[in-house]
């Protein structure tokens, strides 16, 4: 199945956009996996926290800028992803910053037989 959504805008600013999950989320993109896919364009000097997690593993991925974990001294750069598990993280543009976020269920049932994961 060939999927096509286009936003309503280009950047969600500093907030988290649900762009794709699977079939039961309330994602405009449906994964054949237990998978939540986010978006946010974090303007300078915002912050905002990483969705939660309800027990699951949470993947940060920065396509661009750069941000800090409050409470660290982590800086997150341009190309680098962090793994998240039991914690939501604060964090903190310098500078305009893309992020994604996937939430992955990794105690989900799955396939390795064919093309497709159901």
């Amino acid at each position: 199945m060939i999927q096509f959504h286009e936003p309503d805008q280009t950047y969600s600013l500093n907030q988290w956009r649900l762009l794709a999950g699977s079939e039961r989320s309330e994602a405009p993109m449906k994964f054949r996996s237990e998978v939540l896919f986010y978006d946010v364009r974090l303007e300078k000097e915002n912050s905002l926290q990483s969705p939660n997690l309800n027990g699951k593993t949470g993947l940060l991925y920065v396509f661009s800028g750069n941000i800090k974990i409050e409470n660290s001294d982590e800086i997150v750069k341009k190309g680098d992803s962090v793994v998240i598990k039991d914690e939501q993280l604060d964090l903190i543009s310098r500078e305009d910053s893309d992020l994604v976020f996937f939430v992955l269920d990794e105690n989900a049932p799955f396939s390795r037989n064919g093309l497709f994961a159901k």
